[in-house]
């Protein structure tokens, strides 16, 4: 995990819609381990187009699919595609 401060570390993962993350807060003393918090976070919202990434075009489509949308998840495949395409064209493995 990634040192944010003295003692305090943080994890970034990525979500797809309908997925959840178990989570859980502890913090270490003389006496050992204590949790203080335990959670869980899901990603239930969905905004088409709101992240252009290559993870975001495929939280979309998964979406889409889920939602039994095929007009949106024929348009975000024929751009994942696209992107594909253009990526294996244009760059290369050094």
């Amino acid at each position: 995990m990634l040192s944010i401060y003295e003692g305090i570390f943080a994890k970034q993962f990525i979500l797809f819609y309908g997925e959840s993350l178990k989570y859980y807060i502890a913090e270490e003393s003389t006496n050992g381990p204590s949790l203080t918090e335990s959670d869980s976070l899901e990603a239930s919202e969905w905004t088409v187009g709101a992240d252009e990434s290559a993870f975001g075009l495929l939280n979309d489509m998964c979406a889409a699919d889920i939602m039994n949308d095929d007009k949106t998840l024929v348009a975000l495949v024929k751009t994942y595609a696209e992107r594909i395409c253009l990526i294996e064209e244009c760059l290369e493995i050094l």
